[in-house]
C-alpha cells in the first residue's frame, strides 16, 4: 500500500456530539466461530481448543495488529494513530454480531433501511417483524441453553 500514488488514510466514526468522551466504531457479522463436533472426548478437544484461541489472542492478534496493519499497511504515523483510536472503541454489539439468526428482522437492519430509504414507518415496520424476531431470538437463547444439557 505504500507504493500507491494517492494519498489515502482512516479515521474513526465522527462522534456523535461534544459530549461524546470517546470515539466508537462497531464490529460487523462477519465473524469466525469454532465448534466441536461429538467426539470421544470433548473436554479436551475442548481445552485443546480454549488453549489454541487463547494463544492466538495474545500472540497472533497483537502481531497482526502491530506489524501488518500499523506498520506494513498504514502509509504513516498518524494511520497507525487513527487505527489505535479505531481498535479502542470498538464495542459489541449483541444484535450486530448475531444478525444471521435474526434474519431481516434485525433491528439493526430494520432500522438502517428505514433510515437509508427514508420512510417514516418504523413503528409498523417493528410491528410486521416483532413476533418472527421474537421467536427466532426465542430459539437461539433455547439452543444455547441446550448446549448446557
Amino acid at each position: 500500500m505504500r507504493e500507491v500514488e494517492f494519498v489515502f488514510g482512516m479515521i474513526p466514526f465522527p462522534k456523535y456530539d461534544s459530549a461524546q468522551e470517546n470515539y466508537g466504531s462497531s464490529t460487523r457479522s462477519t465473524f469466525s466461530g469454532l465448534g466441536i463436533p461429538k467426539c470421544g472426548n470433548a473436554e479436551f478437544a475442548d481445552l485443546i481448543l480454549e488453549a489454541f484461541s487463547s494463544e492466538s489472542y495474545r500472540t497472533v492478534s497483537p502481531a497482526y495488529y502491530e506489524i501488518a496493519m500499523k506498520d506494513k499497511y498504514s502509509r504513516d504515523s498518524v494511520s497507525a494513530q487513527m487505527y489505535d483510536m479505531i481498535k479502542a472503541g470498538v464495542r459489541y454489539d449483541f444484535a450486530i454480531i448475531n444478525a444471521q439468526i435474526m434474519a431481516d428482522v434485525n433491528p439493526t437492519i430494520l432500522t438502517r433501511r428505514q433510515i437509508c430509504r427514508e420512510l417514516d414507518n418504523w413503528i409498523s415496520t417493528w410491528e410486521a417483524s416483532e413476533k418472527v424476531f421474537t421467536t427466532n431470538i426465542e430459539a437461539y437463547f433455547d439452543d444455547i441453553l441446550a448446549l448446557e444439557e
